[in-house]
């Protein structure tokens, strides 16, 4: 992403004219003002003509009632260009979050990361929308200029040395403040996820069975003891370095009124003279000032630039992505050959050594221990992670020839994870504004057992219950709706991790049935400790600690009575103790 790109200024343009034209209004009108202060004064020392004191008073309240006018009417434009710039860079933003797989981005790193992006993309906001007023302080800077050097050329050296020391503060500040919001990403974080589990609705269960919240509040109030101390000793620097350097203002500003006062008394200032150049200083004063932190925020926006390269260039643009990309037909099968792979940051493998064939039509059921690596290998096989070459086909070519979103397009998949949309049902299942409901129909006909009601699907009412009107659903039928979701895409690859650990076994069997009837010519991939799934499988695949330790047949492995075995015998019977000691009874899974 570009910090300056034409998307950012759509709808901006007439605008900006505006506030242009209003800008040079306004620094007209300044002049004029100046110009009647000094004969004001002038007129009312010589007291002379009363009819042009009151006129040249007169059009001083004209001038004043315009200015005001002017900028009401220009913060109304301003405030117009900030919401349409800040979402339209929002979107910028959002649309250029294309990374090409999870691995980085499940990392704290990238959020703290993002923090600081943030942070920087409304500064830059800040910024864009203050280059009218930039514009406004450097032409009343030039003007304010000119009419001091025509009274008193060395007032402006004066002005100069001891307005300089403020701009220079601020480009030291910007740095500064780009850095502690860097360095407190991770803890600021940390306190804001505290602050949300009291308010969270999901949260709020478990809040009152365990009475936790003096818990949570204890561990919430440790953070922001921590933070508050931070934010007291960055503005401790911040404050101590400003008032420094403005308590040059008012030294300087003696040292000007002596040099005036002195011209006056000697006869060579007039009193119009004198108001007038007090006025133009203090107004040079100011817009030395209000141009200060402007010149600030340009200064870190070069630091913001390089952040914004790195951020890309780790999270984006994964570097061992082939710049050569290769065109991918419906993927038919996948070869993994000698897999290797470890989370960032973790000194052990998650997957050693992973040897897989899939074909069209099979249903692969991956099953092993928590932690075992069995949803990792469900992923790399999504291309969610990233990997390194020669160790992941599709159709034959490496996955990291292939474009991310072509590759995308074959797959579906219901995460342990899955989100829970605030959309109406239709476009829970869809993911879009405008389907055609004749495939809808068609779809729910199949699989109705998945929604909680048809009816539904002509309903704008949202589900969940983050707002008003919205419908709550049990967990249960949330899970059914994610499941609807992913078999509505009609993928080539469909992965189902534990995705029907909250369904019935009735409507699982049903479910099951139906996959293996409707996807007879594609990849099904489902990861499950439920191991009477394993029975629809057309392979199975046992992993234990990051490793393939058995494949093959339900009845297969049944016949091997290794892992599998074992792990079917603790689902199909329990112990029962009796007078005899303890005996094998078979339960109903």
């Amino acid at each position: 992403m570009k910090l300056i790109h034409p998307k950012i200024f759509k709808n901006t343009i007439r605008d900006f004219v505006l506030v242009v034209f209003v800008t040079i209004i306004s620094t007209y009108i300044v002049t004029e003002y100046i110009k009647n202060t000094q004969k004001l004064y002038d007129t009312f020392i010589a007291a002379t003509d009363y009819h042009k004191s009151l006129l040249i008073l007169s059009l001083f309240a004209i001038i004043r009632i315009f200015q005001i006018i002017l900028k009401q009417y220009q913060v109304y434009i301003e405030t117009r260009l900030q919401l349409i710039v800040s979402n339209n860079i929002e979107s910028a933003f959002y649309s250029s979050l294309n990374p090409k797989t999870i691995t980085e981005i499940e990392t704290p790193s990238f959020q703290n990361d993002l923090n600081t992006i943030r942070y920087g993309i409304s500064t830059f906001t800040q910024l864009l929308l203050s280059f009218i007023s930039i514009i406004q302080n450097i032409l009343l800077i030039v003007i304010y200029s000119f009419l001091i050097i025509n009274q008193k050329w060395y007032l402006l050296i004066i002005i100069a040395l001891y307005s300089s020391p403020n701009i220079l503060n601020e480009m030291k500040l910007s740095k500064f403040r780009m850095q502690y919001i860097e360095n407190t990403s991770d803890i600021s974080r940390q306190k804001a996820m505290y602050a949300e589990y009291f308010t969270k609705s999901e949260a709020q269960k478990e809040l009152l069975i365990f009475s936790m919240k003096d818990y949570l509040l204890s561990k919430w109030l440790r953070l922001t003891q921590i933070v508050t101390k931070l934010e007291l000793a960055h503005k401790k620097k911040d404050i101590s370095s400003a008032t420094l350097v403005s308590m040059l203002g008012p030294l300087g500003y003696m040292v000007v009124q002596f040099v005036l006062l002195t011209d006056v008394f000697n006869k060579s200032l007039t009193i119009g003279q004198y108001m007038a150049l007090i006025t133009t200083i203090g107004m040079l004063e100011g817009s030395f000032i209000s141009l200060a932190p402007t010149i600030g925020k340009l200064k870190a926006m070069n630091a913001m630039k390089v952040k914004l390269n790195l951020f890309y260039k780790k999270y984006i643009d994964q570097e061992y992505y082939s710049e050569t990309v290769e065109e991918i037909s419906p993927i038919n099968f996948i070869e993994i050959n000698n897999l290797f792979f470890k989370y960032p940051h973790s000194t052990n493998y998650s997957l050693k050594n992973i040897n897989l064939s899939i074909n069209p039509g099979d249903i692969l059921v991956i099953v092993g221990e928590n932690g075992s690596g069995k949803s990792t290998l469900a992923k790399i096989i999504l291309g969610l992670h990233g990997i390194q070459n020669g160790q992941l086909f599709y159709n034959g070519v490496d996955i990291n020839n292939i474009e991310r979103g072509k590759l995308f397009s074959n797959m579906s998949v219901v995460t342990q994870d899955y989100l829970k949309y605030p959309f109406p049902l239709l476009e829970n299942i869809t993911l879009e504004a405008d389907v055609k409901l004749e495939m809808v129909e068609e779809f729910c006909a199949r699989f109705n057992y998945l929604l909680p009601d048809q009816k539904d699907l002509i309903s704008d009412c949202l589900l969940g219950i983050d707002y008003e009107g919205s419908r709550q659903l049990s967990g249960g039928q949330w899970q059914r709706i994610a499941i609807a979701r992913a078999l509505y895409k009609d993928s080539r690859i469909l992965v189902l991790d534990e995705a029907t650990s909250a369904m019935d076994p009735e409507t699982e069997s049903k479910l099951m049935k139906d996959i293996v009837e409707t996807r007879e010519k594609k990849i099904t991939i489902i990861v499950s400790h439920r191991l009477h799934i394993a029975l629809y499988a057309s392979k199975i695949i046992v992993v234990q600690n990051g490793e393939i330790v058995e494949h093959g047949t339900h009845m297969e492995l049944m016949d091997n009575k290794g892992k599998y075995y074992n792990m079917v015998q603790s689902q199909t019977y329990q112990k029962e103790e009796n007078q005899d000691g303890y005996r094998d009874i078979q339960r109903v899974i």
